[in-house]
């Protein structure tokens, strides 16, 4: 009886050790993981948070954190992650690119050109950096420049639609209108079930006196955005 009572006595002292067990950065870190899976990106917020409480140069919780600030279209808060993920890893290329992207979201294109160079200096085949850099020199007026970063971009990744997208644009305001409509078919092609690709192949069927082509384009994009 008595060694069954020390043998309890034992595994009672087992469980409330555990209980105790202190929670560290890396669980906080897959909890956070686990939640920005599920698309509960508040949760998955609060455990990077909770394990950058615990380690401050914890830069893949800073990383990570960001993501789902990017998720939320936080972008002040994806830009602060960003430069920490920068200070304490500086050979990232997808913090530069993911600061340079918020900055783009808020309107800040040309300080966004920088970390998008950056990005393409650590990793010369990073599409969407070049797609991204396609934008914002397209809306500081470098159509010549962006049009080579979004051409760059297809060669490396012929099925970007984003990318033709982007080029489609720098060439629409340099006056390419039949290479930007080629290029709106072409992400067509890809995502035939995206409205807003047929409204941008509208507008420059319109510069180029294609009612017909723009309308029938119009009609399409409001058929697929019907519930």
């Amino acid at each position: 009886m008595r060694n069954s009572l020390l043998f309890l006595a034992i595994i009672l002292v087992l469980i409330a050790s555990d209980s105790f067990a202190q929670t560290t950065a890396v669980d906080y870190y897959n909890r956070g993981v686990e939640s920005h899976n599920q698309k509960d990106y508040d949760g998955a917020i609060a455990n990077y948070s909770k394990a950058i409480e615990l380690d401050a140069n914890y830069w893949n919780a800073y990383y990570a954190r960001s993501l789902s600030r990017l998720r939320k279209s936080d972008h002040d808060g994806v830009i602060a992650d960003s430069t920490k993920v920068i200070e304490l890893n500086p050979s990232l290329s997808d913090a530069y690119n993911n600061r340079g992207y918020a900055l783009e979201a808020k309107g800040e294109f040309a300080a966004a050109i920088p970390d998008f160079t950056k990005a393409l200096k650590l990793n010369p085949k990073f599409v969407d950096a070049y797609s991204n850099r396609c934008w914002a020199r397209g809306e500081t007026k470098d159509y010549n420049n962006a049009i080579d970063d979004c051409t760059k971009a297809l060669e490396l990744e012929p099925t970007h639609t984003a990318a033709y997208i982007n080029r489609a644009r720098a060439r629409y305001y340099n006056r390419n209108f039949e290479g930007a409509i080629a290029d709106c078919t072409k992400a067509i092609e890809l995502s035939p079930k995206e409205p807003y690709l047929y409204e941008i192949r509208s507008i420059t069927y319109r510069a180029v006196n294609k009612i017909d082509l723009a309308v029938a384009d119009e009609k399409k994009a409001a058929q697929i955005k019907k519930p």
